[in-house]
């Protein structure tokens, strides 16, 4: 399941899911966390919600990885009630990590508590190290405040850190890397969309086609027309749908 799930293909996810149940294999938190996240990713909220429920059903004791997993998808979903009842069982947990307080700052910042996002940044900051993921939120921050300059020079400061392969295919990583992209993509930032859009097409998170989309999205406000992008798309492993059609046939009209 992990390895479909890594490879963001929610058919072959869905399949070993059936094959479990076939072969009377009983799905537990684990199972559960994957699926959800899963969906949530791919944004199918309304299935990942279900699997959540699942997820709060099977859940035994205070397992911190299970903890982390819900408060990404409570940010996902808008669950404020939920994400303050998780947090509060995370903060009651012998030791805090580092990156539980980052996984909360982005679910509460996604669902429009920027103050409370700010209150964990504070405590965050006063006892942890700041990491690659860090620096991603903020330059989040930045260009969400038309701050353009200032999110270019946090992201550059953010690359003199060493980021391992399993943070950038993490999906607080992708997320917030998505995130940015879409910003720069408002503002026709071509550039820098595919400085970064190069990242999500190793992790093979560009198989989603609304992931795809942004990208032609950027060239469409850029008013830049690439004959490519749709080959890119398909061969890449993303579906074109009629969002996708939309733009393509947008950008036409700035053929030279």
């Amino acid at each position: 399941m992990k390895i479909e799930a890594n490879e963001h293909n929610i058919d072959g996810l869905v399949k070993v899911y059936n094959e479990m149940k076939r072969f009377e294999i009983e799905p537990n938190e684990v199972s559960f966390c994957i699926l959800a996240t899963a969906h949530a990713v791919a944004r199918l909220y309304t299935v990942a919600e279900a699997y959540v429920e699942a997820v709060e059903k099977s859940c035994s004791g205070d397992n911190w990885s299970t903890l982390d997993v819900l408060i990404i998808l409570y940010g996902h979903l808008g669950k404020e009630k939920e994400l303050e009842r998780t947090w509060g069982i995370v903060q009651e947990l012998p030791h805090v990590r580092s990156k539980s307080y980052m996984l909360a700052i982005e679910a509460f910042g996604k669902i429009g508590q920027l103050s409370r996002a700010e209150e964990l940044w504070e405590m965050e900051i006063n006892g942890c190290k700041a990491n690659s993921i860090t620096f991603r939120h903020l330059a989040l921050g930045c260009l969400k405040a038309n701050l353009v300059e200032e999110a270019l020079k946090t992201l550059e400061m953010g690359k003199d850190l060493k980021t391992s392969n399993r943070v950038k295919n993490s999906t607080p990583w992708l997320e917030t890397t998505l995130s940015i992209i879409e910003l720069f993509a408002e503002k026709g930032d071509v550039v820098n969309v595919e400085k970064l859009f190069e990242e999500l097409v190793k992790a093979k998170y560009a198989r989603h086609t609304f992931v795809f989309n942004i990208l032609i999205k950027a060239y469409v406000k850029a008013k830049i027309y690439s004959p490519n992008l749709l080959r890119r798309m398909i061969l890449g492993g993303a579906r074109p749908d009629a969002e996708t059609y939309s733009l393509v046939k947008l950008a036409e009209q700035f053929r030279p």
